[in-house]
C-alpha cells in the first residue's frame, strides 16, 4: 500500500525499499497517528539481516539494539533479557518491569508484571 485516504479526514502515505521493508510513514491527521501523537515522517533504516536499527521520528534516531544471536536487545527505552534457548525472560522500560518463565518443555508459564502475577496462559492440546 502506498497511500491511503480516508475520504478527506486523514491520508497516510507509505514507502518501502526493494526489500518490500517499510521505510516511511506520513499521516496528515494526528487522530489517526497510533504511537506517535503529532504529526510525523517515520524512517527505518534496515541492516543486512533484515533487522531494523534506526527508526527516525522527525528527525530525531532512535537506535535499535540486538544480541548476538540476533534478539532484540533494546529500543526505545526498553531492554530485553533471554535465556540460553533465547527465549525472552525479562523486559525493562523506564517505569515497568516483566519477567516471564518456561517450563521444562519451553512452554511459558509465569509472567509477573512490576511485581505482581499475571494469569498464565490455559495449557491447550488445540485452537479448537
Amino acid at each position: 500500500m502506498l497511500d491511503f485516504d480516508h475520504q478527506g479526514f486523514n491520508d497516510s502515505s507509505y514507502s518501502y525499499n526493494p526489500a518490500s521493508q517499510l521505510q516511511n510513514k506520513t499521516v496528515s491527521n494526528a487522530d489517526y497517528q497510533i504511537q506517535v501523537p503529532t504529526l510525523s515522517t517515520e524512517f527505518y533504516s534496515v541492516n543486512n539481516l533484515n533487522q531494523y536499527t534506526q527508526v527516525t521520528v522527525d528527525g530525531l534516531p532512535e537506535y535499535v539494539n540486538y544480541t548476538s544471536a540476533g534478539n532484540l536487545a533494546g529500543f526505545d527505552g526498553w531492554s530485553y533479557v533471554y535465556d540460553a534457548h533465547n527465549r525472552l525472560v525479562a523486559a525493562n522500560g523506564p517505569d515497568d518491569t516483566v519477567a516471564l518463565s518456561y517450563d521444562a518443555t519451553g512452554r511459558l508459564t509465569r509472567t509477573v508484571h512490576n511485581g505482581e502475577s499475571v494469569i498464565p496462559p490455559k495449557n491447550r492440546s488445540s485452537y479448537s
